[in-house]
């Protein structure tokens, strides 16, 4: 059964990543994609990886927005891209946040 994971950073609804996964539990997914996030800022060559984008900011949700009893690859791929497609129509005209932390002792 695949699973269709939607990381959005919580301040920028434009800045989101789809990411596919047949796992059972989905924080597990998530655990690994931020680790490996952490380990690409030491070690690897590519660091332009979509997902980076999203997790970089530290201010991230995640939900499964998809799932599928579907066996093959190229179809849950097909709806990804469907997906993707309906978030960025539907985001296209918001702007993001601006949101400080403000520390105030008064």
């Amino acid at each position: 059964m695949y699973k269709i994971i939607k990381l959005q950073n919580n301040n920028d609804l434009n800045n989101f990543y789809l990411d596919i996964t047949k796992m059972k539990d989905v924080r597990i997914r998530i655990g690994i994609l931020v680790s490996y996030y952490k380990y690409k800022n030491t070690n690897l060559k590519n660091k332009n990886h979509p997902v980076f984008k999203t997790i970089e900011q530290n201010d991230f949700s995640f939900s499964v927005i998809y799932r599928s009893s579907t066996d093959t690859y190229e179809e849950i791929l097909k709806v990804k891209k469907e997906l993707e497609q309906f978030y960025l129509d539907k985001y296209r005209d918001q702007q993001p946040k601006i949101t400080k932390n403000v520390l105030s002792f008064s």
